[in-house]
């Protein structure tokens, strides 16, 4: 037994002596082909998604949470709304269903997550950090029948925060919390911090009952937190908020490669959302793993009604677009055949070969000012080579191989 032990030790030294820690995410601009190890790192341009608007949701003028599930769209509305849950039409915005939970009022419900078999709504809103009866409301599935109106019973999953001493009113409160997820057996709640912009992450269990939670994560996301999502079939959350200020300014937040629920340990990349100057994102969820439903809130001011949106994930895509583009680098012939013929002020600088999915094909480091590379066992479609070196990335360009 001492000698397995001692063999197994043995190759956990091997194996962490040749690990080497850094930025495994080809897409970032400081991204290092050499490491092994996801170090949270990851370094990514200013980048901007267009959302498609879809439509008004006229009966829901507070929608404050989105959930996905069996190709149906769930929301219900904020604090004071009723307490319903409606799904939705995705083409239309009307209400097809109305859930009707009778032993709990809306006080201020914040967020939505589901799992195979239920429903979890956030009662967590807090805005001035005085609340003492925090509760997530479970409901089952099977309980929702098939009548456009139903009434149902939720279980609640009571908690309340370790780290708040003080419910004394306060504006600058950093105890609420309006984003929820649901991953294996636990439930995922973000705080929307008002007084430093920071999120919290606390972990909470899916059994009802009475809870004391502690913060299991921070990250200065530099907004406030107002929904949160788990992707289907692959490791990804992703938050959306928006800055406190006029206009607001929207952003989404896309957490992956994390390890086990240390979420923010792993890639942590901004999403800037253009429409935001004008509407307040709200709820977000994912339709399938690189698309998303988002909703926005009614603008009484403004006279603009709820709305929803959808959003792909074009960020996960290696871009063609050059950054900091080195004129004097050159590339024949493209589209190629046999190989690619690279020269230009390149000693010494980094390059790799990208596919779409971003799966790093080849790489390597230039020998001298030209270089040819050998794409032979490449198959024939469309591929993204980039090229550069500690400081910065020199070439960022669309190859195709015939």
């Amino acid at each position: 037994m001492q000698k397995m032990i001692g063999f197994i030790g043995l190759l956990l030294i091997s194996y962490y002596s040749q690990a080497q820690y850094g930025c495994t995410d080809p897409l970032a601009t400081n991204y290092n082909p050499s490491a092994t190890i996801n170090d949270g790192s990851c370094v990514y341009p200013p980048t901007t998604a267009n959302a498609q608007y879809i439509t008004d949701l006229p009966t829901v003028s507070e929608t404050s949470g989105l959930a996905w599930h069996q190709n149906q769209l769930w929301t219900h509305d904020d604090s004071g709304g009723p307490a319903s849950i409606f799904l939705l039409d995705t083409a239309t915005g009307k209400v097809l269903k109305t859930v009707v939970i009778d032993n709990y009022p809306n006080i201020d419900w914040e967020d939505i997550t589901t799992d195979s078999n239920y429903l979890y709504l956030a009662e967590t809103g807090n805005n001035n950090g005085t609340r003492t009866d925090l509760k997530i409301l479970k409901i089952a599935f099977a309980d929702i029948g098939n009548d456009s109106i139903v009434h149902v019973q939720a279980q609640a999953i009571h908690f309340n925060y370790a780290d708040q001493t003080s419910f004394t009113p306060n504006t600058s409160t950093n105890f609420d919390a309006e984003a929820i997820t649901s991953i294996g057996d636990s439930l995922y709640l973000f705080s929307k911090n008002w007084g430093d912009h920071h999120t919290k992450l606390y972990l909470l269990p899916k059994v009802p009952g009475n809870y004391t939670v502690s913060p299991h994560a921070t990250y200065n996301v530099g907004c406030l937190i107002t929904g949160a999502c788990s992707a289907p079939n692959k490791k990804e959350i992703t938050l959306i908020g928006y800055t406190n200020g006029l206009p607001p300014n929207s952003m989404l937040w896309v957490l992956n490669d994390f390890p086990a629920d240390s979420v923010f340990n792993g890639n942590k990349r901004k999403i800037s959302l253009p429409y935001s100057s004008v509407w307040q994102t709200e709820g977000i969820t994912y339709t399938t793993a690189s698309s998303y439903f988002i909703s926005t809130e009614r603008i009484n001011q403004l006279s603009l009604p709820a709305k929803l949106f959808r959003l792909q994930q074009t960020w996960n895509q290696p871009s063609s677009t050059p950054l900091q583009t080195v004129s004097s680098i050159k590339i024949y012939p493209n589209p190629g055949t046999h190989s690619l013929t690279i020269f230009g002020s390149i000693t010494g600088l980094q390059y790799a070969i990208i596919h779409a999915s971003g799966a790093v094909l080849m790489h390597g480091k230039f020998i001298s000012d030209y270089n040819e590379i050998n794409i032979r066992s490449l198959a024939k479609g469309t591929y993204i080579i980039r090229i550069w070196d500690k400081e910065q990335v020199y070439l960022q360009e669309k190859i195709v191989k015939e």
